[in-house]
């Protein structure tokens, strides 16, 4: 009996049987594990190409994830974009388990009272977990202090000891003190620092017993220390540093100009005396980003749908609803239908023009040097998806009885609905009719913000701000079919950096956080936030052209991105493809510049892996694995090999019209039901049509 020898191939890939994958080239990636992953299809020469990308950006040592490289919060749905699919503990980069490491993130990531989630992790380095690393108190312009006894030299540093009790300086680079008086406390007096320059205060200290500390505080305008101006804090005890994150802003009395601070370690010193080792006393400006929250259940959610962990979600299912409550109540999310950043500095203001503004333009996204404040777009489109997210972990936490009654009174049905209605106003407010785009935010004076957001325009679109008609609109812009007044970049310039469409497509002068002072010295494109591009946005750009377009324009596209990838790397790889005149800058690593593809861009890894997600159709829903091939005309069958879901190993192959699923790895047996037909062990079916779920027979 003859087969076609579409089936033929098809056959062979799924059994494992394939081609030599190289081009032979000296630069292709040696994949240092044979579990690793890989993509197949009956374009030979691509899939080697999209198997070296992935590889080379999972493998870099930076990593894929914010693990190795960046730490910030919300990377957290890139990095499950990431991990989720695949059994990471067999495919380890620097001895790091991604996946695992994910997990601890989610569940270990401090949380303020309110719900509001860190940027970074407990075991970070960084001087302020709680929000973005810059800027601090040095770039103030001196309007602003903070204080490190971390120098011997340095002495106590412009503090005394009052009421009681023997201090050194310097040891183990620490203020140590034994107080002994009941009122015993640090003070520093003469100061100048602007309140509003100065939203918290962080103090780093070590405390021998538990109990209630105060931070106090005079201004030009009260003089005498009051309980007004004080705040408290609860304290541990500890042997080494803790840090302390007091939200003063709250404070009425923390307004105008603060001209004294004193600070009780314990606000009774006991009997018999209290150790205390102070690092650092640091006032600091709120850079808290509310996307750490929406990506954090974004995260939490695909991380639970791919792994099926009940105790994971058991343990942080109260953690997750006070980050979702954060978002609706305390940045307004339910009274104003979308989410409101009420931050200091966060005004959606500019702080560059028409004069250098201290403390305003504050990023409150991966954008950092942008001012997207107050309502922002960028921040809603995610947080249209963290409300639908929650619907569906509600929804699972009640039939799985994983969870209690949500205590905010917010179920899956009123996610539902405030998803679809965050959705439909957002999508409504931020749509610039005329320009036939979303803008990026309004600031609180009314004003609108629209540089041609290429970027905030694709993630919109991929998490439900937008329509078909909004994305045909979108992409005859994008696409140079139709011009919008004033922009720089038009037609085919917006795709000029060839990996991914440009940032921005208008010129951005006057619209910064203040310490981006001098904008025009920077050519057009020199700059990632300004005409540049991070190769990321390639994902979504993708991704829509698939759903909004067709398969086979989004495939002609990720074929222009592979042929690029091909010429610099037989151009001797990113760093020295880049060094030609002409051919744009790479930023990574310290350097700033105007394209991220390498380096602490480590979402990159994405692009590849719009094959999984888009072309063959691949995710993890409440309802089982879903598998909905979309593939190009020009594709006789497409694959993946090494997809983990809920414990087994499965390779996936589709043709037009045949879906194969094989189960090469089931160490527990599993059983599963394949479009309604029991599996289990080692098994391999064939579903006819274009669509097949899998999922837990249990």
């Amino acid at each position: 009996m003859r087969f076609p020898p579409i089936v033929v191939a098809l056959t062979l890939l799924v059994a494992g049987v394939a081609p030599a994958q190289n081009l032979h080239r000296p630069w292709e990636f040696p994949v240092p594990s044979k579990h690793f992953p890989e993509f197949f299809s009956s374009n030979l020469r691509c899939d080697i190409l999209l198997n070296d990308l992935f590889a080379r950006h999972w493998f870099a040592p930076a990593g894929p994830s914010a693990y190795a490289g960046n730490q910030q919060a919300f990377w957290r749905e890139w990095d499950s974009l990431c991990t989720a699919w695949m059994d990471t503990s067999r495919n380890k980069v620097l001895d790091r388990d991604y996946k695992a490491d994910l997990k601890s993130f989610l569940l270990s990531v401090q949380m303020d009272p309110d719900g509001y989630v860190f940027t970074y992790p407990p075991n970070s380095v960084s001087r302020n977990k709680l929000g973005w690393p810059f800027p601090d108190y040095t770039q103030s312009a001196g309007l602003s202090r903070g204080w490190d006894w971390d120098k011997p030299e340095a002495g106590q540093n412009g503090w005394t000891l009052t009421g009681g009790g023997t201090t050194t300086i310097g040891t183990d680079s620490l203020w140590n003190m034994i107080l002994t008086e009941p009122d015993a406390s640090i003070q520093a007096s003469d100061l100048a620092i602007e309140a509003f320059q100065s939203p918290y205060v962080i103090v780093q200290m070590a405390v021998g017993r538990p109990g209630t500390a105060a931070l106090e505080w005079t201004t030009d305008k009260e003089p005498d220390w009051s309980e007004k101006n004080r705040v408290e804090f609860a304290v541990s005890a500890s042997k080494s540093p803790v840090d302390y994150w007091l939200p003063v802003y709250r404070r009425s009395g923390w307004r105008g100009r603060i001209t004294a601070l004193r600070l009780r370690p314990l606000t009774q010193v006991p009997a018999d005396g209290i150790e205390v080792a102070l690092d650092r006393i640091h006032c600091a400006y709120d850079t808290r980003q509310p996307v750490n929250n929406t990506s954090f259940i974004l995260a939490c959610r695909r991380y639970y749908l791919w792994t099926g962990d009940d105790d994971f979600l058991r343990k942080n299912m109260a953690r997750i609803r006070a980050a979702a409550h954060y978002l609706r109540y305390h940045l307004k999310g339910d009274e104003e239908g979308m989410v409101v950043i009420p931050y200091w500095g966060h005004d959606g203001t500019s702080g560059i023009s028409p004069k250098s503004r201290v403390g305003y333009g504050l990023g409150s996204d991966y954008w950092d040097l942008l001012p997207m404040g107050c309502k922002s777009a960028y921040t809603n489109a995610y947080y249209a998806a963290a409300l639908r997210a929650m619907a569906d972990l509600e929804d699972i936490a009640l039939h799985r009885r994983i969870a209690d009654v949500n205590p905010y009174g917010e179920d899956a049905d009123s996610f539902s609905k405030q998803a679809n209605l965050t959705a439909k106003r957002a999508g409504s407010f931020f749509w610039d009719e005329k320009a036939g785009r979303f803008i990026g935010c309004e600031d609180a004076t009314g004003k609108r913000h629209d540089y041609g957001f290429v970027y905030l325009n694709l993630e919109a679109l991929y998490y439900g701000l937008g329509s078909a008609e909004k994305a045909e609109r979108i992409y005859s812009w994008l696409d140079g079919s139709r011009t919008i007044e004033g922009d720089s970049s038009t037609g085919k310039d917006i795709y000029h950096w060839r990996f991914a469409p440009r940032s921005t497509t208008k010129r951005n002068l006057d619209w910064y956080i203040w310490l981006w002072s001098d904008p025009g010295s920077v050519p057009w494109g020199g700059q990632v936030q300004d005409g540049g591009a991070p190769a990321y946005l390639s994902f979504y750009d993708i991704m829509n052209r698939i759903k909004y377009r067709s398969p086979d324009d989004a495939y002609a596209r990720l074929k222009e991105i592979l042929d690029w990838y091909l010429e610099v790397w037989d151009g001797a790889g990113y760093r020295d493809y880049y060094k030609q005149a002409g051919r744009g800058t790479l930023q990574g690593g310290g350097t700033p510049g105007g394209l991220g593809i390498d380096a602490e861009f480590v979402e990159t890894t994405l692009v590849p892996l719009t094959f999984l997600y888009g072309f063959l159709g691949i995710d993890a829903t409440p309802d089982g694995l879903v598998i909905e091939p979309k593939l190009p005309k020009e594709l006789g069958h497409a694959g993946v090999r090494g997809l983990f879901y809920r414990g087994v190993e499965l390779t996936i192959a589709a043709t037009p019209g045949k879906i194969t699923v094989k189960c090469t790895r089931n160490p527990a047996n599993r059983s599963f039901l394949l479009s309604g037909r029991r599996v289990s062990g080692s098994f391999e079916k064939t579903v006819d049509g274009n669509y097949a779920i899998l999922k837990p027979a249990d």
